[in-house]
């Protein structure tokens, strides 16, 4: 897979290309190797990537590679000139001082920071040291220093440290007898620092209470490295709180760190290996001892103000191999245990103060004793230890030799604690043979081939009144098959007082999760509720958090603290300091983490207290795989002397919660369409949005994507017509004919006799109509009737259309039939009158309707119209760093630790109509009266926001039941327009 990623980076790279003179053609960039050695010891199939460095942070990788059985790698990169970012992780190593082979777990990583000039090979080793000066030039840079002189200057202290060049000086493993030389090289002193942090950290693993780099491993001390270093600038055991700000002091577990486990403590470890069995070298202490006394003084500005210590000032500790005062005679293979920081140089043994010669292994010291050359009964055998920088221990051991007679050694312990109560030990018998062995009166079962023995007899107090703690003496006689007897005694201290956890367990505050809402309750609170403890993945371990009340509490680590006592009774207890602990972790009823030491933190003050925080390297380094319904329970057990013990138990749920992961994004214009191809864009699936989500943590995260934006279009055009609009008007007109035979007319006050002829319709504008001869009503003709605006569809007016005449009728009376006052010739005033009705009517009423075009019409008019859509979001495409289109599951996609996976946000646009009459663009010769339509603007409006929602990976299965973290990313909305 690599060799394909390394071929696809290249293939990139080779698009970097510059112009030479040769008109303008692209040049090939001149290739390079970048090439070392991953160490930690030799670390195999390790991950290698090279990323751009410009601008001092990590840029897009520039070619990968795989480590080889050596820890070799080798990249080829075409690429600029520019700092470069070597990474390694995933692979595994042999640790030096336990040959105990390390998995590098998801987050540990060793880092490198050097520079790339095109077509010239960079040699860069990859090491725990190169790391740190990583650390110390990414923090340089986070306060202004220029990123060339950052890294420059970084890796010029850390080589000034160790006293060789840390990137280009090959560390030649010390276990390899390939390696072996008679002469001190850089590369073989490198190889010491390396196995020096092995030593340090096997150390360190017995004082957290576990075997040697089962949990506390070189590369495990290497990330807490880095982040010292990394945060504040200094090696001085100090780390900031990245939410909080807080100065947190740094450790490895139980193990404090400061400046001089950097310098005197990894100094000393680094010249033990000298003298370690597994040093296949051949180099002597005094080869390397001014390496270590060089970095081991050392005042450089990366220690801050806290001075040096001495290499070394004590003696070694000697240990005996066997409880003192146990009876040996013949020829005795007498040894002890010895162990100094710096190596020993050798191991003298004396007798009662007479010497008897030296240890021919210092680190396995021993000496052959001859019993008989010397009287029965008690000596001291003295051991006297000198370190390879001369410092010396001395102590005397108690032993007895029995020559003459048969012994008895109790090899059981002395502390019991129940009543019958088993005893167990071994004799010897100068070769007469064992007839019995009498124990308090009770003859115990001898095994003669292997020379023990064992018995279970009733502890009787001395005092009555004394049943739960007290010391007696209980007598033992052995008689051999010369029925010799020797009497002995066992002095036994019966103890059945549990010891306590006093006072009571002391409960850090912990973040509960309810409803989703969180809220701060101590850690006890847990046990008694179901309502899980909200831990956010980058809690899950110390990451180099000193186990201490106050760092793990600024780091936001949940923790209890028990504090033990053994109630002295009768003088009898177990000191603080002999109180052993246990713990157990299971997870569902399922053990995960058997009963193991639990190591004890012990203060300034000699106050000896156990802390257990809930991180994996306590509990298990998969306890965050995990969902909120399964239990966790803790269980710690403490024991005193006799065996005694008292149960602390927890139990809780967890929610863990991924940090959040950094999302960018970008818009990307899919509508760079001509305008005349506008049809191109409608219902097509095009991508409008690009994010970049990357996983900072230690932790695989799985994410969902969510996209409730909706997007628009609008299409804009133009819209013409000929508008051609005109008035209807409504005329009235009235006319009147008069037949009258009048009787008795008064003309001139003279009667006459008037008879009116047929008379032709004679047009009038008003009448005067009595009815009844009494009221007078005036009828004008009224004034013509606009009736209001037509539209018309052409030039040309409609035809005026004329009326018929019609009776004409005024209140529903017939003017026929009323009197009527009128002009009819002179000034003639008829009072009264008798007609013949003939037929038709007198009085006659047409309307006439006509058109008249308004102002200014007909004209020919644009107008601008809209149409808009609205439409979601389609469907995403995620890819891996290599480009692989990832798939979901269960709607959600998996993102491995520090990786970067690419989205893309795919719509899917509306079919629009499409107008495309162009003749509206002439408005001087348009002449139609259909509406016709011209597209002249179609605006598309994306929204680029997305919501991302993150849980931790416990497996895709269980994701829906995880604690969601929502992040809604993106750069807001984005118009494109396509316009003529």
């Amino acid at each position: 897979m690599f060799r394909k990623i390394t071929g696809l980076l290249i293939a990139l790279s080779i698009g970097l290309v510059s112009c030479a003179d040769n008109g303008g053609a692209p040049q090939r960039r001149a290739g390079a190797e970048v090439e070392g050695f991953a160490v930690d010891a030799q670390i195999v199939t390790g991950e290698v990537v090279v990323y751009s460095f410009l601008n001092g942070v990590k840029g897009a990788g520039l070619g990968s590679a795989l480590t080889d059985d050596r820890g070799f790698y080798s990249i080829l990169l075409q690429a600029p000139d520019q700092p470069i970012l070597i990474e390694i992780e995933n692979g595994s190593y042999t640790e030096e001082a336990s040959g105990k082979s390390v998995f590098m777990k998801a987050g540990q990583v060793l880092r490198a920071l050097t520079f790339y000039e095109s077509g010239i090979p960079v040699n860069s080793m990859v090491t725990p040291f190169t790391h740190l000066a990583a650390g110390l030039a990414e923090y340089r840079i986070s306060q202004g220093t220029a990123v060339a002189t950052a890294i420059t200057e970084a890796s010029s202290a850390i080589s000034a440290m160790t006293g060789i060049d840390i990137l280009t000086t090959e560390p030649h493993n010390i276990t390899d007898p390939g390696n072996a030389s008679t002469i001190i090289t850089d590369e073989l002193v490198y190889g010491f620092w390396a196995a020096g942090i092995s030593s340090w950290t096997a150390e360190a693993s017995g004082k957290n209470g576990n075997d040697p780099h089962d949990i506390w491993t070189s590369i495990a001390f290497s990330q807490v490295m880095y982040r010292d270093i990394r945060e504040d600038g200094l090696l001085d055991g100090k780390g900031i709180d990245p939410e909080s700000q807080a100065v947190i002091e740094l450790g490895f577990g139980l193990v404090p760190i400061g400046p001089n486990t950097y310098r005197t403590e990894l100094s000393r470890h680094m010249l033990a290996m000298v003298g370690h069995e597994a040093n296949q070298s051949g180099i002597r202490f005094d080869q390397i001892l001014s390496k270590a006394e060089g970095l081991s003084s050392m005042t450089h500005a990366i220690f801050g103000e806290t001075p040096p210590i001495p290499l070394d000032t004590e003696g070694p500790l000697i240990v005996p191999s066997e409880p003192e005062g146990l009876f040996h005679n013949g020829t005795l293979d007498f040894s002890v245990t010895v162990s100094d920081a710096v190596g020993l140089g050798s191991v003298h043994f004396d007798l009662d103060g007479t010497g008897i010669g030296q240890a021919f292994d210092p680190n396995h010291p021993s000496i052959l004793i001859n019993t008989l050359l010397y009287s029965d009964g008690a000596h001291l055998i003295g051991v006297r230890a000198i370190d390879n920088l001369a410092n010396e221990s001395y102590r005397q051991l108690a032993i007895q030799f029995s020559n003459s007679g048969s012994s008895v050694n109790v090899l059981s312990p002395h502390f019991v604690n129940s009543s019958p109560t088993t005893l167990s030990g071994s004799y010897i018998d100068n070769g007469t043979g064992v007839k019995s062995i009498m124990v308090q009166g009770v003859p115990a079962d001898i095994d003669q081939e292997n020379k023990t023995w064992s018995v279970t007899i009733p502890i009787i107090p001395p005092n009555p009144q004394q049943t739960a703690a007290f010391v007696t003496t209980v007598p033992i006689d052995i008689t051999d098959n010369l029925d010799i007897v020797k009497s002995e005694n066992v002095v036994l201290t019966m103890d059945t007082i549990a010891p306590l956890f006093d006072p009571a367990p002391i409960y850090s505050n912990a973040t509960f999760i309810s409803g989703g809402q969180t809220f701060t309750q101590k850690l006890s609170f847990a046990d008694s509720s179901d309502i899980p403890i909200r831990i956010e993945t980058d809690h899950v371990s110390l990451n180099g958090t000193a186990v201490l009340e106050g760092p793990l509490r600024n780091a936001d680590i949940p923790y209890v603290v028990l504090h033990v006592e053994d109630t002295n009774i009768n003088g009898v207890f177990t000191p603080e300091d002999e109180i052993t602990a246990q713990i157990q972790y299971s997870l569902d009823g399922s053990i995960l983490s058997p009963l193991h030491s639990l190591g004890p933190v012990i203060t300034t003050t000699n106050n000896f207290r156990f802390i257990v925080p809930l991180v994996s390297e306590f509990l298990h380094a998969d306890w965050h795989q995990a969902t909120p319904l399964q239990e966790h329970k803790i269980e710690v057990i403490i024991r005193d002397r006799a065996g005694n013990t008292a149960n602390f138990d927890l139990g809780f749920f967890v929610e863990f919660a991924p940090p959040a992961p950094v999302i960018t994004s970008r818009a990307i214009n899919p509508f760079s369409t001509a305008f005349a191809n506008r049809a191109l864009l409608y219902g097509q699936v095009l991508q409008v949005s690009e994010y970049a989500i990357t996983n900072q943590s230690d932790f695989a995260l799985l994410f969902s994507l969510k996209d409730l934006s909706t997007h628009s279009v609008t299409n804009t055009f133009e819209d013409a017509i000929r508008i051609h609009q005109a008035q209807k008007l409504q005329i009235e007109s009235w006319q009147a004919q008069f037949r009258f035979k009048v009787l008795n007319p008064q003309i001139n006050g003279q009667a006459q006799k008037i008879e009116s002829p047929n008379e032709p319709w004679s047009s009038i504008s008003s009448l005067s109509v009595s009815f009844g001869n009494q009221n007078t009503q005036v009828i004008s003709v009224p004034a013509p009737i606009q009736e209001g605006v037509h539209p018309l569809s052409a030039d040309q007016l409609p035809s005026t259309v004329m009326g018929s005449w019609n009776a004409f009728h005024v209140s529903g009376a017939d003017l026929s039939d009323v009197n009527y006052f009128g002009p009819l010739t002179g000034n003639v005033f008829i009072a009264s009158y008798a007609y013949d009705k003939p037929k038709g009517n007198y009085f006659q009423r047409r309307v006439t309707t006509l058109y008249q075009s308004l102002g200014g019409h007909p004209f020919n008019q644009i107008s601008q119209g809209q149409e808009s859509q609205t439409f979601a979001t389609d469907h995403f495409k995620v890819f891996n760093t290599e480009g692989e289109r990832k798939l979901s599951v269960n709607g959600f996609f998996r993102l491995p630790s520090k990786a970067t996976y690419t989205i893309e946000k795919f719509i899917t646009t509306p079919s629009l109509s499409t107008y495309n009459d162009t003749e509206v663009g002439n408005a001087a010769a348009f002449a139609s009266y259909t509406p016709k339509k011209y597209d002249k603007r179609i605006d598309w409006t994306i929204n680029n926001q997305l919501e991302v929602q993150a849980v931790h990976d416990t497996g895709f299965a269980q994701a829906e039941d995880m604690i969601a973290l929502n992040i809604v990313e993106g750069l807001g909305i984005s118009t494109y327009t396509v316009s003529r």
